[in-house]
């Protein structure tokens, strides 16, 4: 369940990121790049909803630290094979080019502590959406449940 929950994860991160490309090159405007933590949100909650669906329950604790893991390291995964799908493909083989001047920069470990930083964040606020989250979406499910169960007894 652990694992299917983060590919599901890491298919929504991949798809809300190319959407949001197709629509960045075909009307033209630049979308900032905090708005990554929201595409992780939202990749994580579709995520949270299939397993509180299939499991009819909250993560445990440990359940929720691995789902928040795996979540963490699929959208590295995709982030990483996005970039070099689009330096290379579309930008006319400029990645190496990319990562060289990385490497070359004078500012590595600054970089390697922004990444760093904001890996850890994006941990935290999806274990967040594996908490908090699945207790509402729970409580929510079963509302429903309820209500639907008082109607079809009438």
């Amino acid at each position: 369940m652990i694992t299917k929950c983060s590919l599901i994860f890491s298919a929504l991160y991949a798809a809300i990121l190319f959407c949001t490309a197709a629509a960045q090159e075909l009307f033209n405007f630049t979308i900032p790049s905090a708005a990554n933590f929201g595409y992780s949100l939202a990749a994580a909650y579709g995520a949270m909803m299939i397993f509180v669906s299939e499991a009819g329950r909250v993560p445990e604790k440990v359940e929720k630290r691995q789902l928040a893991l795996g979540c963490t390291l699929g959208g590295l995964v995709v982030s990483v094979g996005t970039i070099v799908f689009i330096n290379y493909f579309l930008a006319d083989g400029a990645l190496f080019e990319y990562i060289a001047l990385i490497i070359n920069g004078p500012h590595l470990s600054f970089i390697a502590a922004i990444m760093t930083g904001t890996t850890v964040l994006t941990y935290f606020l999806i274990s967040l959406v594996f908490g908090l989250g699945a207790k509402k979406y729970q409580f929510k499910l079963e509302k429903t449940h309820s209500e639907t169960t008082e109607k079809s007894a009438r």
